[in-house]
C-alpha cells in the first residue's frame, strides 16, 4: 500500500497539471490573497491532492474528502474544529487550506512536499 501511495505522489509531481476552472481558480486567489499566501502553492498542492481532476467530490483511498484532500485522523477534525462545514465546498477547502498554510502547516499536504518543495515527504 505504502508503494503504491508513493507512486501516486511520484505520478502526480509528474503529471502536467491541468487548469482549475475559473470558479475554482478565483477562490484559490482570492483566498491565498486573504491569508496572505502563495496562490501557486496552494494551486500547486490542491490540483496535486485531486490529480488535477479538482474534483470537489473526491474521496481518497484512506478516506480522505475534498478538493483538499482532508484526511479522517488528519486535518479534517480540526477542518471541523475551525467552524467549517463541509469538506465538499470548494469555498470552505479552499480557505481552510489557506490559513493552514499561513499557519505553518502546508507540510501537512503531500502534494506540497512533491509539487511546491519538488520532495519526498519524510514520513515516507
Amino acid at each position: 500500500m505504502r508503494t503504491a501511495i508513493l507512486a501516486f505522489l511520484i505520478l502526480a509531481a509528474t503529471v502536467t497539471p491541468v487548469q482549475a476552472s475559473p470558479a475554482v481558480e478565483q477562490v484559490i486567489v482570492e483566498r491565498a490573497e486573504a491569508h496572505g499566501v502563495s496562490p501557486w502553492a496552494l494551486r500547486q498542492t490542491l490540483g496535486c491532492e485531486t490529480g488535477w481532476t479538482w474534483n470537489r467530490w473526491a474521496v481518497g483511498a484512506s478516506g480522505e474528502l475534498g478538493i483538499a484532500q482532508l484526511h479522517p485522523y488528519g486535518l479534517l477534525p480540526t477542518f471541523f474544529a475551525y467552524g467549517y462545514s463541509d469538506p465538499y465546498s470548494v469555498w470552505q477547502a479552499v480557505d481552510f487550506t489557506a490559513v493552514m498554510f499561513a499557519q505553518g502547516m502546508a507540510t501537512h499536504w503531500s502534494c506540497y512536499w512533491t509539487r511546491v518543495l519538488g520532495s519526498v515527504p519524510p514520513w515516507w
